[in-house]
């Protein structure tokens, strides 16, 4: 299939507030690239002054994105009109409009411009024929100054205000672009940069196809919507800033969780008699603990006024039942699905999603490939990939240490290396001004310690990665690096993966000579009030323990049934790290979804740099 940039189309039914206006809203919105505009056909003796005061942009945003011809409005003309989203910083800029006035008997320059209250050389710029003076019944166009306010960014652009003493050498180092993108852009600032001006600064580099699209010429772009894996059409789509929540709504979430009722069934006989016989089949217990803290959750959010049909079903880990499961027409209905937890069955589930545009939660699983060319998916687990990018962002205050990599032989300890390598040159590059770093590689299979020797500074500070998820390989090499530490007085702090926090066998000196890092998706803070509300909450509710899947299953299900109170069915282009609802901040997750790619479904970028204090408690760092 041919590809082309996503485009989302929501037909949107609503009264226009504007009634009395003769400009009225449209009833269509697009979505191109993730940035919404509303659709607006011209009306006979419509002007893009009128059109752009309905909808609250400047006259300069609606040019930017529909080209210059729009100065000349005909019937008929399709504009697509920018949705500002007041969560963004503004900034202020002049919008200029004009009257028409007829000069009157022995009126003078001086005396109209006192009358429209601008001055006679605002009169003169646009007049230049009345320098000497106005003669009667001449016609003049009078200049006005709109003050407005306009977002200083979106997704894609920043906004810039031309300064006095600005030029286009000096606002092309400020944002590391070329000219050739601010002018394609902004073409005025080929010929002239005004003072004043707003210019629309592009955040990275657009495509010919993305360019194409922004700046309103999608005509030709041959067979755009009908390639288009994000185009569809849903009247129950709203714009992010007018979608608001009415108790009518009723929304249908299916809960897909592994407990294996019968198998599990069989293990419970006598449990009443011997209660200390209990025993879960396989990790089924902890799912249990997922749909506890989900059940809590969700009775939170009916406390504050949502109304939920919650589903459950027993996926049993079992294909064939989770096909049946979707199968039922019930599932179609679906306005959210969470799970299924095993990584076994999601292309049943992806699938399903994908043709009746119903957003899945994967809450478990950490591969990405899933999310690949399917917008409907959400994966709450960070890949490794992804913590591995977040750690090397703690990295730029360590320019002037010795940066040291150990690793084994083994194929999967290579494919780490690299994306540690890539991804710590990156970040130095974006934040200082290095031109190069020195990353020392040890291979420790083949090296040894004699290569873990030349590689460490012993007068200063090393930082040290070990890129490798093999328990027995990573005590080998922290014990040879604690006897450097304690004996010989080197300077070392340990950077790992996040499998090590499921190891029984460290000891804790490593710990504590080491400062031994490691990511991690989620972190528990004990002392947090909204932790122990929960403590509370769960022991009264259910009689036992929280464990983390409890606190995961709470933070999941909360934070998406937050999004659709907020932002109803289609909130995946409505969510942002900057929203106070849904919180990015769980009781032991962080939320930071971003699309895979530009057809992809959602990877959580949130996550936890975690390490052990002097007191051997384990803290996350802050960045």
């Amino acid at each position: 299939m041919k590809k082309t940039i996503p485009i989302l189309l929501c037909i949107f039914l609503f009264m226009s507030t504007n009634a009395q206006i003769k400009v009225e809203k449209s009833k269509e919105v697009i979505v191109v690239l993730g940035r919404k505009y509303f659709i607006h056909s011209v009306k006979k003796g419509e002007t893009l002054h009128s059109i752009s005061n309905v909808y609250e942009v400047s006259q300069d945003q609606v040019i930017l994105i529909n080209n210059e011809e729009v100065k000349n409005l005909k019937s008929d003309d399709i504009l697509k009109i920018p949705i500002i989203d007041k969560n963004y910083k503004k900034i202020s800029s002049i919008e200029i409009t004009f009257t028409e006035y007829v000069v009157g008997k022995k009126e003078s320059l001086y005396s109209i411009a006192k009358r429209h209250n601008v001055t006679e050389q605002d009169i003169i710029k646009y007049n230049p024929k009345v320098a000497k003076g106005v003669k009667k019944k001449q016609i003049l166009k009078i200049p006005v100054f709109n003050q407005i306010e306009i977002k200083a960014e979106d997704d894609f652009f920043i906004y810039h205000q031309v300064k006095q003493g600005e030029t286009i050498n000096s606002i092309i180092k400020k944002y590391n672009i070329t000219k050739k993108q601010l002018v394609l852009m902004n073409p005025e600032t080929e010929k002239k940069l005004e003072v004043g001006k707003v210019l629309s600064i592009p955040k990275k580099e657009l495509t010919e196809l993305e360019f194409l699209i922004i700046s309103g010429n999608e005509s030709q772009i041959p067979d755009l919507i009908n390639v288009d894996p994000l185009y569809f059409t849903d009247p129950s789509c709203k714009p992010c800033s007018e979608f608001m929540y009415s108790e009518n709504k009723v929304f249908k979430v299916a809960l897909l969780i592994p407990f294996f009722v019968d198998l599990n069934y069989t293990k419970s006989f006598n449990v009443i008699e011997e209660p200390d016989k209990l025993n879960y089949y396989k990790n089924s217990e902890l799912f249990f603990h997922f749909y506890e803290g989900a059940l809590l959750a969700v009775n939170e959010m009916r406390r504050l006024g949502l109304s939920i049909d919650l589903h459950v079903y027993d996926t049993q880990n079992d294909s064939a039942t989770v096909a049946n499961i979707f199968s039922k027409y019930e599932m179609k209905n679906m306005d959210l699905i969470i799970g299924p937890i095993y990584s076994n069955n999601i292309d049943i589930v992806a699938n399903f999603a994908n043709e009746n545009r119903i957003n899945v939660v994967l809450p478990v699983s950490k591969k990405t490939e899933h999310l690949k060319e399917n917008p409907f998916l959400f994966q709450v687990n960070p890949s490794n990939n992804m913590l591995i990018k977040n750690t090397t962002e703690y990295f730029t205050d360590y320019y002037d240490s010795s940066l040291v990599v150990i690793h084994g032989s083994k194929e999967k300890e290579m494919e780490l290396l690299e994306v540690y390598r890539k991804n710590l040159i990156n970040t130095f590059f974006q934040n200082t001004d290095l031109d190069t770093i020195a990353l020392k590689d040890v291979m420790y299979n083949k090296d040894g310690m004699k290569g873990v020797r030349g590689a460490l500074k012993k007068e200063q500070s090393n930082i040290v990665f070990i890129p490798s998820t093999n328990e027995v390989f990573v005590s080998n090499v922290l014990n040879q690096l604690n006897t450097l530490v304690s004996i010989e007085k080197y300077k070392i702090t340990v950077y790992g993966m996040p499998a090590w926090e499921a190891f029984n066998d460290l000891e804790l000196v490593f710990f504590e000579n080491l400062d031994i890092h490691y990511p991690s998706p989620s972190y528990i803070d004990d002392k947090d009030w909204q932790v122990e509300k929960f403590n509370t909450d769960f022991r009264t509710t259910f009689n036992g323990e929280p464990s983390v899947f409890s606190y995961q299953g709470y933070d999941v299900t909360l934070y998406f049934l937050t999004a659709l109170k907020r932002y109803g069915k289609y909130f995946q282009f409505c969510i942002s790290d900057k929203d106070m609802e849904p919180s990015p901040q769980g009781l032991s997750l962080k939320f930071d979804f971003k699309r895979v790619d530009k057809h992809g479904g959602f990877e959580n970028n949130g996550g936890y740099l975690l390490h052990f204090d002097k007191k051997l408690d384990l803290k996350k760092l802050e960045k």
